[in-house]
């Protein structure tokens, strides 16, 4: 696959998750019914009773203004907009942000599931058993040749290492282990613990959390146990929360990129260590065991030259003819005997 093709299909990649965002969005908001606001939120009365009984149980010393304030605050740092309905008696329609749509499209296509977004109606579900069937061989074909490419560029910069340091070509194997150990550095470098110390300024996970939640999401786990949160607060806030979710997406993709890549040069490595071992036991038999258990490549190089000499071919030649002379005279002294 050319690099035309490649980015081409990297478009239509693109268009397959915005689309799709797009119409989880609207099949999800269409056909969900209207719901009674007063059923979905919790009533302050019952919250109160709750946090009351925990208090008086706990012996905690707190009121419970302040349990009330903390949760606030929690909600407000967390973004899980905990509401109260005193007497609101409205219906209203199920709204997802496009985003979150676009998010929960690339854990679909990605097979990562984390399971925090889910269809709510049938359309949607229909649209998510097809969205599936067709998105994840999309993604599989596009993060494959991406990591070929991306193999091919790393073993081009591993040939020109070989040209430029001569003394060690008589041992390529060393230059390319250094070559894929410094590819390994730097990638789990960008794609992990770079955004796993981002995520812990941003989320404000601990490390450790934070390099669980990178690698159970490149590797397509997604337990759903943790899951990227930002305040989506008003204003200019919004933007910032946006930007936020699409780099994440970015960040999924381009680390899939790179784990594919990884799997390419892995692949590669044993099919070269593969020929090598079959080398060396053809070399083997050849010098132990002369016109045994050779391979048809070593049987080739032994007797090359015999089987394509001159000499050769004209005995083959004359051979013939005598067996063909033999079987006249042979006929001619059985009409003989006949006569």
């Amino acid at each position: 696959m050319n690099w035309k093709a490649l980015l081409g299909l990297a478009v239509g990649y693109v268009a397959v998750l915005l689309v799709g965002a797009a119409v989880f969005k609207v099949l999800e908001e269409a056909f969900s019914p209207s719901v009674n606001e007063t059923a979905l939120l919790p009533k302050r009365a019952d919250l109160e009773g709750v946090l009351q009984n925990f208090s008086d149980h706990q012996n905690l010393s707190i009121s419970l203004q302040e349990l009330l304030g903390l949760i606030d605050a929690a909600d407000e740092v967390r973004s899980v907009n905990v509401k109260y309905a005193e007497s609101v008696n409205t219906t209203t329609k199920m709204y997802i942000d496009f985003f979150d749509s676009l998010f929960f499209c690339g854990t679909i296509i990605t097979t990562i599931g984390y399971g925090h977004i889910t269809p709510k109606t049938d359309p949607g579900k229909l649209f998510c058993i097809a969205y599936a069937l067709i998105g994840i061989p999309i993604t599989v074909f596009f993060l494959a040749g991406i990591g070929i490419k991306l193999g091919d560029a790393n073993r081009w910069v591993e040939k020109k290492v070989k040209t430029a340091v001569s003394k060690l070509a008589r041992n390529p194997g060393v230059i390319r282990i250094a070559t894929l150990l410094i590819t390994l550095f730097i990638g789990f470098g960008t794609f992990f613990f770079v955004p796993a110390y981002i995520f812990t300024l941003v989320e404000k996970w601990n490390y450790l959390d934070a390099i669980y939640y990178v690698f159970i999401t490149l590797s397509t786990i997604g337990f759903g146990d943790m899951v990227t949160t930002v305040n989506e607060l008003e204003g200019v806030e919004v933007f910032y929360d946006y930007l936020y979710k699409v780099a994440v997406i970015v960040w999924i993709m381009t680390g899939l990129t790179f784990l594919s890549m990884v799997i390419d040069l892995v692949q590669d490595g044993l099919k070269t260590v593969k020929e090598k071992m079959k080398d060396e036991l053809d070399a083997v038999n050849l010098d132990k065991f002369p016109g045994r258990n050779m391979s048809l490549k070593a049987l080739k190089k032994k007797r090359g030259s015999k089987t394509d000499s001159p000499a050769d071919s004209n005995s083959v030649g004359d051979d013939k003819e005598e067996g063909l002379l033999s079987e006249d005279k042979r006929g001619e002294g059985i009409k003989e005997t006949i006569i």
